[in-house]
């Protein structure tokens, strides 16, 4: 059986792009896509064949498949790109031949994407025409509702509201739906009056894009001022964040004062809803925050105290129980901030795959090839020193010398997005793993040196 993994980030985000979205904002969300879509290279370990938007780079992809030992990934690329991919696959024969004859005549294989999309379904109907196509993460279509219910920032708090009167454990941080932007100032001059910071969450946000953040230390320069600032966010700032609060009610909630400086604030419970409603615990990680912008994650064995862990361990199984008793099935996650008390607040549900999905399978694949590895941290937005394009190429070097020779004896470093380096202002993703957290950070720190030196002697 061989897993057909489609990078599916565009045309999962492009659902939330409607005619507000001018021209600019949907190119800034098509780009944030692409460099997303490297990471798919990544799930389902060895035996698969990954269709994404873009080719990928090709020395890239070679080095990836020679550090890892994986020996049957095979890539194809539509010939076109537009938004959804899967339209994009479904008009090219070509391709379809090609993927035929990879798949051959072995009976069954799994249909693995970011999320579930109206275009997914139409593409494993058309693939089951000639085999048999089965979707492990993928709802059933009478349930696809559910994933954009509760991917969204109303439908998450709706359902924990409800768990929260059944379980204790269960917090979510206080706050109110607003169906106006009137409405949402009301409230924002309610939590200042009380000194309390606050948080405005559009319906749809994707990756901390339609989030502001007012702390309490901001609330000095009183309400007008406040309230201006907020008004050019959602309605005038015209790059990412502004039609994606005019989409939907708006979402204000207290702001958790939690102890700066550690991913151990940020918790976050992957897991798999079986297609039984089973289930199935990926892990739990730190994630790596930069104010409500998601940098990477630290996965791996005793990262939290054994209480904490049993305790987010608790709160995702509930809330995927609850998630499967709608109809939802496939990866998601629950995302959590640590108070100052130590107490955890549920701050959002993904229902799909998620950015640390990557990070543990990678992992496991590490571990069962060398079972010291223990540890992996992913920084997912590691911005080089120069201000022009880069090519993977310009830093093969560094990630070749790190394999053959780590700089921390039992790391192993590889690079998991590199698209990104064409950018005006180049960044990449990768991930360290190692024997602890220590050594982790540890080759982290010498990784980032490096890569910085390497850059700018380069250019």
């Amino acid at each position: 059986m061989k897993s057909i993994v489609i990078a599916n980030i565009i045309e999962f985000n492009a659902r939330i792009l409607n005619d507000r979205y001018t021209p600019e904002e949907r190119e800034l969300w098509r780009l944030a896509g692409v460099d997303i879509c490297d990471m798919a290279l990544f799930w389902c370990g060895d035996n698969k064949i990954v269709i994404s938007p873009l080719p990928y780079d090709t020395l890239w992809v070679e080095n990836v498949l020679h550090w890892l030992k994986w020996q049957n990934v095979h890539m194809l690329t539509p010939q076109y790109f537009t938004e959804s991919i899967c339209n994009d696959i479904l008009a090219d024969n070509q391709l379809m031949t090609a993927l035929d004859g990879l798949l051959g005549q072995a009976s069954t294989h799994a249909l693995i994407s970011w999320g579930a999309t109206t275009e997914m379904y139409a593409l494993k109907e058309r693939l089951q025409d000639h085999r048999d196509i089965f979707a492990p993460e993928l709802p059933p279509l009478t349930s696809f509702w559910t994933a954009d219910y509760l991917d969204s920032k109303t439908g998450f708090r709706e359902l924990c509201m409800q768990l929260g009167q059944e379980h204790y454990f269960i917090r979510v941080p206080r706050g109110f739906t607003c169906f106006t932007v009137e409405q949402a100032l009301e409230v924002v001059s309610h939590f200042i009056r009380q000194g309390r910071g606050f948080v405005i969450k559009a319906h749809q946000g994707v990756g901390g894009f339609g989030v502001l953040i007012y702390r309490t230390d901001m609330l000095q320069v009183g309400i007008e001022a406040i309230h201006q600032d907020i008004v050019h966010w959602i309605e005038a700032d015209h790059e990412i964040h502004t039609a994606v609060f005019q989409t939907g009610p708006l979402i204000v909630e207290e702001y958790i004062d939690s102890i700066p400086g550690s991913s151990l604030n940020h918790p976050t419970y992957d897991a798999v809803i079986l297609p039984d409603g089973k289930i199935k615990t990926i892990g739990v990680g730190g994630m790596l925050m930069e104010d409500q912008f998601y940098q990477g994650v630290v996965v791996g064995e005793a990262l939290f105290r054994a209480s904490r862990e049993k305790e987010l361990i608790l709160i995702g199984e509930t809330v995927g129980t609850a998630m499967a008793k709608l109809g939802y099935r496939g990866w998601f996650d629950v995302d959590f901030i640590v108070d100052a008390n130590d107490k955890l607040y549920l701050s959002e549900i993904n229902a799909r795959r998620t950015s640390p999905s990557h990070v543990f399978e990678l992992l496991e694949s590490l571990r069962a090839r060398d079972p010291a590895i223990t540890y992996a941290l992913a920084n997912d937005h590691f911005y080089l020193s120069v201000d022009h394009p880069l090519s993977y190429k310009d830093i093969h070097p560094v990630f070749d010398a790190f394999q053959s020779h780590p700089p921390t004896p039992g790391c192993s470093c590889l690079p998991t997005i590199v698209t990104s380096l064409k950018r005006d202002q180049p960044y990449l993703g990768y991930v360290v793993a190692g024997p602890n957290y220590s050594v982790v950070c540890e080759a982290k720190e010498r990784l980032e040196s490096t890569l910085r030196e390497n850059t700018l002697i380069a250019h």
